[in-house]
């Protein structure tokens, strides 16, 4: 359940009260909308607690604005990596390969083709695939190991294909160890970025298409 942040606010604002001392008012929701409620039980406020609240409120009230106006920026999928070159990161044989990125795990095979607007990338061979492997690695998200994005490419019937559909192949090298998988089901291509240039824990291979990843590989001419 997400909880609005004024009603976050109001509470840490009730927490700061507290500790204060002035116990007179108290945050709370009624009817589903932020409120206060004197809960002084000896009488009055004092002019300096209802002084104290009113400054706090605007607070609240300029702070609320603030972090709505953040909420905007924030894309739906969480936030992206950043990129030194948004517009075209490797080109290769005359086409332009971009990554879009974020810190989640959460792009499915349907997203990465809507970022992408069906212009996912093949890896056409090792040296290209070296590139893009370099570009990636500075995208990796800090306090993570790997990345994991989609490519356009897709293996059925232990054959890989293009995003075209047609037939093509790469070294064992450009594979992560032990792949291909031989399930039917593992059709989806993707690529795995180690933080360790060295770690042989790195390559393309096939899954599920419902995996989730960090993000997508988009190719254009």
């Amino acid at each position: 359940m997400k909880i609005p942040i004024r009603h976050i606010l109001l509470m840490f604002i009730g927490a700061f009260l507290l500790i204060k001392g002035e116990k007179c008012w108290k945050p709370m929701v009624c009817d589903g909308k932020p409120t206060w409620r004197d809960v002084n039980t000896k009488g009055q406020c004092t002019e300096e607690a209802e002084k104290a609240l009113e400054d706090l409120t605007k607070q609240v009230n300029q702070m609320e604005s603030a972090l709505y106006q953040l909420e905007k920026t924030i894309n739906i999928k969480g936030t992206t990596i950043p990129q030194a070159n948004e517009n075209c990161g490797v080109v290769y044989n005359s086409k332009c390969f971009r990554a879009i990125v974020y810190v989640m795990k959460n792009v499915t095979s349907s997203d990465a083709e809507s970022l992408c607007e069906n212009k996912l990338a093949n890896i056409e061979d090792v040296t290209h695939y070296n590139l893009l492997r370099d570009y990636l690695r500075p995208m990796i998200p800090d306090g993570e190991t790997f990345l994991w994005v989609h490519t356009g490419m897709t293996y059925k019937n232990g054959q890989l294909y293009s995003t075209t559909g047609q037939a093509m192949s790469l070294p064992t090298e450009v594979w992560f160890p032990v792949t291909p998988y031989v399930d039917a089901s593992f059709t989806t291509v993707v690529v795995r970025v180690s933080r360790n240039p060295e770690s042989i824990y790195q390559g393309i291979f096939n899954e599920r298409p419902s995996i989730e990843v960090n993000g997508v590989i988009c190719e254009n001419e």
